[in-house]
C-alpha cells in the first residue's frame, strides 16, 4: 500500500480551468474517507503559483506534493525509455500525463493509487470504495482486440 506512516497516498491530475470543483471533490474525499489520505497531485502545466497556493489553503495538511507535468516531463519520457509510442502519447496528450505521470511519481512504492478529480463524495466511507492496485513495474503490452 503506498503510505507515509499512516496516511494513503491518492494521487491525482488537476488544472486551473476546474480548479473550484476539482477542490471542492478532492477536498470532500479527504474529509469523507476514514482513512488519513495525502494527496500528490500533478497538474496539467496551467497552475501558476497563486493556484498552487490556493490549493494548499484549501486542503491544509493534505497535500503531500504538487508536481507540474512540465517540470516532470523529463524524468516521465526518460522512464519511458525504449517505449517511443508511450513517449509520443505522454509529450502530446493530457491523458498521457494522466497515466504516465502517476505511475513514476513515487519509484519505491510497490503499489499506486490515483483518483479523478473530479469524483465528488457524499458520506463517509472505507470499504465502500476499492482501490485498484497498479504494481508499478507495468507491463506496456497491449491487449489484442476481441
Amino acid at each position: 500500500m503506498s503510505q507515509t506512516n499512516d496516511s494513503v497516498i491518492v494521487q491525482s491530475l488537476i488544472g486551473k480551468k476546474h480548479l473550484e470543483f476539482y477542490l471542492q471533490c478532492l477536498k470532500s474525499l479527504v474529509h469523507f474517507c476514514e482513512q488519513d489520505i495525502k494527496l500528490l497531485l500533478h497538474t496539467d502545466g496551467s497552475l501558476n503559483q497563486k493556484h498552487k497556493e490556493e490549493v494548499l489553503s484549501e486542503l491544509p495538511n493534505s497535500v503531500l506534493k504538487i508536481i507540474d507535468s512540465q517540470s516532470n516531463s523529463v524524468a516521465v519520457l526518460d522512464n519511458l525509455r525504449g517505449r517511443p509510442h508511450c513517449q509520443k502519447f505522454r509529450k502530446e496528450s493530457i491523458w498521457g500525463i494522466e497515466f504516465f505521470d502517476p505511475l513514476f511519481a513515487e519509484p519505491n512504492d510497490q503499489v499506486s493509487y490515483y483518483i479523478d478529480a473530479d469524483f465528488l463524495f457524499f458520506r463517509p466511507f472505507d470499504h465502500g470504495i476499492y482501490w485498484v492496485q497498479i504494481p508499478s513495474q507495468i507491463s506496456f503490452k497491449a491487449l489484442p482486440l476481441p
